[in-house]
C-alpha cells in the first residue's frame, strides 16, 4: 500500500469506526514500516529513518498488517484512550480479570458491532479485543494483566 494510502485509511479508521476526533487523530502521521503501521507526530520527518529501531523512539505501532488488513494493536487503545467514542466495551472486574488471566471472557451482548473493539475497565482502556459471538478475546500486555490481577482481587 502507498504511503498516502496507508496514512488515509489509518484515519479512516481511527475517526470512523473508533469514533476519535479528526483533529486529534490528525496530530499523528500514519507509517508503514515492517509489520505494522506506526503513529508518528506530525512534523517528523521520517524519511531518514532507515531502521524501525529508530521508528521505535519516536513512535508507536498502531496497527499490524493481517490477511484482513489492517487490526489495530493495544498502542491504538492506550494513545487514544478518553478520546475513543465508538466500538468501546466497558467491562467489570469479572470480566477485566478473566481477559488478564484466560484471554477471553463470555459478555453476552455489549450493544456494538462485532469485530475490534477498546476494553475499558473503570473508564481506562485495558486492550483492544475482538468482539463477536457473545465473547471478547485479547492479547493483554503481561503488566496490565498483572496490574489488572491485583487490583480486580
Amino acid at each position: 500500500m502507498r504511503p498516502e494510502r496507508v496514512d488515509r485509511e489509518a484515519l479512516r479508521i481511527i475517526t470512523e469506526e473508533f469514533g476519535v476526533p479528526g483533529e486529534v487523530a490528525r496530530a499523528y502521521a500514519y507509517v508503514a514500516r515492517g509489520d505494522g503501521v506506526w503513529a508518528v507526530p506530525r512534523g517528523v520527518d521520517v524519511s531518514p529513518l532507515s531502521g524501525l529501531g529508530r521508528l521505535l523512539r519516536i513512535g508507536v505501532r498502531v496497527f499490524r498488517w493481517s490477511g484482513e488488513g489492517l487490526r489495530p494493536t493495544n498502542n491504538l487503545a492506550y494513545l487514544f484512550d478518553r478520546h475513543v467514542r465508538k466500538r468501546v466495551a466497558e467491562v467489570g472486574a469479572k470480566v477485566a480479570r478473566a481477559l488478564a488471566e484466560k484471554g477471553y471472557a463470555r459478555v453476552g451482548d455489549l450493544g456494538v458491532e462485532e469485530g475490534f473493539v477498546v476494553v475499558r475497565f473503570r473508564g481506562r482502556a485495558i486492550c483492544v479485543a475482538r468482539y463477536g459471538r457473545g465473547f471478547l478475546r485479547a492479547d493483554m500486555p503481561a503488566a496490565v494483566a498483572r496490574a489488572l490481577a491485583s487490583s480486580t482481587a
